[in-house]
Protein backbone atom coordinates (compact mmCIF):
# COMPACT_ATOMS: atom_id res chain seq x y z
CA UNK A 1 0.00 0.00 0.00
CA UNK A 2 1.33 3.43 -0.95
CA UNK A 3 2.34 5.89 1.73
CA UNK A 4 0.07 8.90 2.27
CA UNK A 5 1.63 12.35 2.04
CA UNK A 6 -0.15 15.51 3.15
CA UNK A 7 1.16 18.99 2.42
CA UNK A 8 0.88 22.06 4.62
CA UNK A 9 1.78 25.09 2.54
CA UNK A 10 1.41 24.21 -1.13
CA UNK A 11 3.30 27.02 -2.80
CA UNK A 12 6.04 26.45 -5.37
CA UNK A 13 8.03 23.93 -3.34
CA UNK A 14 5.03 22.13 -1.85
CA UNK A 15 3.35 21.71 -5.23
CA UNK A 16 6.54 20.59 -6.99
CA UNK A 17 7.44 18.01 -4.35
CA UNK A 18 3.83 16.89 -4.03
CA UNK A 19 3.52 16.30 -7.76
CA UNK A 20 6.83 14.47 -7.93
CA UNK A 21 5.97 12.17 -5.02
CA UNK A 22 2.50 11.56 -6.45
CA UNK A 23 4.10 10.55 -9.75
CA UNK A 24 6.34 8.15 -7.80
CA UNK A 25 3.28 6.41 -6.36
CA UNK A 26 2.64 8.25 -3.10
CA UNK A 27 -1.01 8.91 -2.28
CA UNK A 28 -1.69 12.58 -1.58
CA UNK A 29 -3.99 13.30 1.33
CA UNK A 30 -4.79 16.78 2.59
CA UNK A 31 -3.35 19.84 0.84
CA UNK A 32 -3.50 22.89 3.13
CA UNK A 33 -3.11 26.49 1.98
CA UNK A 34 -4.43 29.80 3.29
CA UNK A 35 -7.57 29.74 1.11
CA UNK A 36 -9.79 27.20 -0.59
CA UNK A 37 -9.14 28.62 -4.10
CA UNK A 38 -5.35 28.26 -3.70
CA UNK A 39 -5.77 24.81 -2.14
CA UNK A 40 -7.90 23.71 -5.11
CA UNK A 41 -5.33 25.11 -7.53
CA UNK A 42 -2.57 23.23 -5.68
CA UNK A 43 -4.53 19.98 -5.85
CA UNK A 44 -4.99 20.46 -9.62
CA UNK A 45 -1.25 21.13 -10.05
CA UNK A 46 -0.27 18.11 -7.93
CA UNK A 47 -2.86 15.85 -9.55
CA UNK A 48 -4.36 14.57 -6.29
CA UNK A 49 -5.35 15.51 -2.76
CA UNK A 50 -8.15 17.04 -0.73
CA UNK A 51 -8.00 20.85 -0.56
CA UNK A 52 -8.52 22.70 2.71
CA UNK A 53 -7.77 26.12 4.12
CA UNK A 54 -7.13 25.02 7.71
CA UNK A 55 -5.31 22.43 9.74
CA UNK A 56 -7.60 19.46 10.16
CA UNK A 57 -7.61 16.06 11.87
CA UNK A 58 -7.48 14.52 8.37
CA UNK A 59 -3.74 15.26 8.46
CA UNK A 60 -3.42 12.49 11.05
CA UNK A 61 -4.31 9.89 8.40
CA UNK A 62 -0.99 10.68 6.68
CA UNK A 63 2.25 8.76 7.02
CA UNK A 64 4.27 11.87 6.12
CA UNK A 65 3.41 15.56 6.42
CA UNK A 66 5.47 17.97 4.34
CA UNK A 67 5.52 21.51 5.74
CA UNK A 68 6.41 23.91 2.94
CA UNK A 69 5.39 27.06 4.79
CA UNK A 70 7.34 30.30 5.20
CA UNK A 71 10.21 29.95 7.70
CA UNK A 72 8.66 32.35 10.20
CA UNK A 73 5.58 30.22 10.80
CA UNK A 74 7.07 26.71 10.90
CA UNK A 75 7.38 26.48 14.70
CA UNK A 76 3.89 27.89 15.23
CA UNK A 77 2.31 25.52 12.71
CA UNK A 78 4.21 22.62 14.29
CA UNK A 79 2.81 23.58 17.71
CA UNK A 80 -0.71 23.81 16.26
CA UNK A 81 -0.32 20.39 14.63
CA UNK A 82 1.00 18.88 17.86
CA UNK A 83 -1.96 20.29 19.75
CA UNK A 84 -4.37 19.02 17.08
CA UNK A 85 -3.11 15.45 17.13
CA UNK A 86 -1.41 14.92 20.47
CA UNK A 87 0.11 11.46 20.72
CA UNK A 88 -1.52 10.39 17.44
CA UNK A 89 1.69 11.68 15.83
CA UNK A 90 3.49 8.49 16.95
CA UNK A 91 4.61 6.56 13.87
CA UNK A 92 4.34 9.53 11.51
CA UNK A 93 7.02 11.74 9.98
CA UNK A 94 6.95 15.50 9.51
CA UNK A 95 9.48 17.30 7.31
CA UNK A 96 9.84 21.03 6.67
CA UNK A 97 11.48 22.56 3.61
CA UNK A 98 13.26 25.56 5.12
CA UNK A 99 16.86 26.00 4.13
CA UNK A 100 17.47 28.27 7.11
CA UNK A 101 16.08 26.11 9.93
CA UNK A 102 16.92 22.65 11.20
CA UNK A 103 14.49 20.08 12.56
CA UNK A 104 14.39 21.74 15.98
CA UNK A 105 11.70 24.01 14.49
CA UNK A 106 9.45 20.94 14.69
CA UNK A 107 10.21 20.27 18.36
CA UNK A 108 6.55 20.32 19.39
CA UNK A 109 5.80 17.49 16.97
CA UNK A 110 8.88 15.54 18.04
CA UNK A 111 7.69 15.86 21.63
CA UNK A 112 4.32 14.46 20.49
CA UNK A 113 6.08 11.41 19.04
CA UNK A 114 6.56 12.26 15.36
CA UNK A 115 9.79 11.59 13.53
CA UNK A 116 10.93 15.03 12.41
CA UNK A 117 13.44 16.35 9.94
CA UNK A 118 13.96 18.77 7.12
CA UNK A 119 14.51 18.56 3.42
CA UNK A 120 16.44 21.54 2.10
CA UNK A 121 16.06 22.31 -1.61
CA UNK A 122 19.43 23.71 -2.68
CA UNK A 123 17.95 25.53 -5.67
CA UNK A 124 14.94 27.75 -6.23
CA UNK A 125 11.65 26.68 -7.74
CA UNK A 126 10.92 29.38 -10.30
CA UNK A 127 7.72 28.06 -11.80
CA UNK A 128 4.48 28.95 -10.00
CA UNK A 129 2.93 25.68 -11.14
CA UNK A 130 4.06 22.15 -10.44
CA UNK A 131 5.73 21.82 -13.83
CA UNK A 132 6.78 18.34 -14.85
CA UNK A 133 10.53 18.05 -14.59
CA UNK A 134 10.83 20.94 -12.15
CA UNK A 135 12.22 18.63 -9.48
CA UNK A 136 14.48 16.63 -11.80
CA UNK A 137 18.14 17.25 -11.19
CA UNK A 138 17.40 19.35 -8.12
CA UNK A 139 19.87 18.94 -5.31
CA UNK A 140 18.27 18.51 -1.91
CA UNK A 141 19.72 17.84 1.48
CA UNK A 142 17.73 15.60 3.79
CA UNK A 143 18.57 16.29 7.40
CA UNK A 144 18.69 13.14 9.46
CA UNK A 145 15.27 12.36 10.86
CA UNK A 146 14.93 12.77 14.59
CA UNK A 147 13.10 9.55 15.32
CA UNK A 148 11.03 8.84 18.41
CA UNK A 149 11.77 5.74 20.43
CA UNK A 150 9.34 3.69 18.35
CA UNK A 151 10.28 4.22 14.70
CA UNK A 152 7.49 3.74 12.13
CA UNK A 153 7.45 0.49 10.19
CA UNK A 154 7.76 2.18 6.78
CA UNK A 155 11.04 3.43 5.38
CA UNK A 156 11.37 6.52 3.21
CA UNK A 157 11.82 5.73 -0.48
CA UNK A 158 14.10 7.70 -2.76
CA UNK A 159 12.32 10.71 -4.16
CA UNK A 160 12.79 12.67 -7.36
Amino acid sequence: MAEILSIVGAGRVGKALGRCLHELGWRVGVVVTRSIPTARAAVRAIGAGQPTDRLTCQLLASDVVLMATPDGVISGVAADLAHLGGHEWHGKAVLHTSGALDSSALEALADAGAATGSIHPMQTFRCRCACPGQTRRRIMRLERLRAPTSWPSWRPRPAC
